[in-house]
């Protein structure tokens, strides 16, 4: 491999192992939530908070126009920069489908004290996202096609907008630029002696995703109001899905769970816009289960994460660790039950990871018939790599841009992926 970072790889052979309602009350305007100020049909009256849901994607430091509006997009997580790759013609669907089910997994408007009038969309003339934090907006980033929906009752508000791009890496970059609004605005005062608190909350959805929460506090002391914008990327298209409350910063876990389990579907339709599919769904890896034709990412495979202590790997019951080769070895290898043999050029029968004294669980080497949650796999050309992640280090074995210290390493025989695997970006299990 001509990557200089993967010379010691070969080192490893030594292992062995729209309807708009009459015009709300600011009460009820708090309680539906945050996300309402953003669509221009709320009482003025109230301040306005806006949140901002978004993927947890890699920073990208791009030139911005000045005015008042202004924002430098700092990078306060440290993480690499990312460029931009083009795409090339035989590009994937980038027009949103009329029927795509955009509001599936959401109640029944029946359940609604607004009856019939409950849920508007999906469709492309609802108001637009306008996404502001701090006196900061979202500039006009160029996406290609736009479907937003809303569903709402008391003290239940929920919406969701569906972007698509040109390419991958502009859906990157629009997601970079709404985290780099959101990490420049930590609290603001909304009126009233009320802070909101804005927090980022890593989340694993689709190819990568965040949640950004926003929180009250009066006086240092918890205040009602809880909004969740969850921002899922999958290949060309961005996924905003927001919930607004009444509740607290104590039910978050909850409100993230029910959002995901909701969102299922939506981002399962995702596929759509990604150059070679997502595969089959993910499943928990089982004693008499096979991997084949399942998902590897975006930060593990089912219950085994990487991170994990070598403790909390044997505590899943999902893993066996081999003893270490040596008493100098960094790692040691890890087979996971119901796994046939590892095909890859490093490795040989059933070892399908390594984990590290230091770091824990630092890599997974996919089955021959996984993918990815962009669906690249053995076969996949390295240009449907670019689509799927933009730009890439190496040649002929590509690394991508880390994601919350977590990336693919795709090995490759010039063209196409022969073996793959995720794994912590500063691995110590290689020099």
């Amino acid at each position: 491999m001509s990557d200089p970072t993967r010379d010691a790889i070969r080192q490893l052979e030594n292992f062995t192992e729209g309807l708009t309602v009459n015009p709300l009350a600011p009460s009820e305007v708090r309680r539906q939530g945050d996300r309402l100020r953003r669509r221009n049909t709320v009482v003025g009256a109230v301040a306005a908070a806006a949140v901002v849901a978004v993927v947890a994607a890699p920073f990208v430091l791009l030139d911005r126009d000045g005015g008042d509006d202004s924002l430098p997009l700092n990078n306060p997580s440290g993480t690499p920069s990312q460029s931009v790759s083009e795409s090339p013609s035989d590009s994937p669907v980038t027009e949103i489908p009329d029927d795509f089910p955009l509001a599936a997994g959401w109640p029944d408007p029946s359940q609604s004290e607004y009856g019939d009038k409950a849920l508007e969309g999906p469709s492309r003339t609802l108001p637009a996202l306008d996404i502001t934090a701090c006196g900061h907006h979202l500039p006009d980033l160029g996406n290609l096609d736009r479907l937003d929906a809303t569903w709402k009752n008391v003290e239940d508000y929920r919406s969701r907008e569906l972007l698509t791009f040109g390419t991958a890496q502009e859906a990157v970059t629009y997601v970079a630029h709404l985290r780099a609004i959101w990490m420049d605005c930590p609290s603001e005062d909304v009126g009233d002696g009320q802070t909101a608190v804005h927090e980022l909350r890593p989340t694993q959805v689709g190819g990568e995703s965040v949640a950004l929460v926003t929180s009250y506090e009066m006086g240092g002391a918890p205040a009602i109001g809880l909004s969740v914008d969850h921002v899922i990327r999958l290949g060309r298209s961005v996924l905003v899905d927001t919930t607004s409350t009444e509740g607290t910063k104590d039910g978050l876990d909850q409100q993230l769970a029910e959002m995901t389990d909701e969102t299922a579907p939506v981002v399962a339709a995702m596929c759509l816009f990604t150059k070679a599919g997502c595969g089959t769904d993910s499943a928990a890896p089982s004693d008499d289960a096979s991997a084949a034709g399942s998902v590897l990412g975006p930060d593990g495979y089912g219950d085994l994460r990487l991170g994990m202590t070598a403790a909390e790997v044997e505590d899943t019951g999902l893993a066996t660790l081999q003893p270490f080769a040596d008493p100098g070895a960094n790692c040691r290898t890890m087979s996971i039950h119901g796994w046939g043999d590892t095909v890859h050029p490093n490795f040989s029968g059933t070892v399908h990871g390594l984990v590290s004294r230091n770091q824990g669980l630092a890599i997974i080497i996919a089955q021959p018939d996984m993918h990815t949650t962009e669906g690249i796999g053995v076969g996949s050309t390295v240009q449907e790599i670019r689509d799927a992640y933009g730009e890439l280090t190496g040649s002929d074995a590509y690394s991508t841009q880390p994601v919350d210290g977590i990336r693919y390493f795709f090995l490759t025989d010039g063209s196409n992926v022969t073996a793959f695997q995720l794994e912590l970006a500063d691995q110590d299990c290689f020099d």
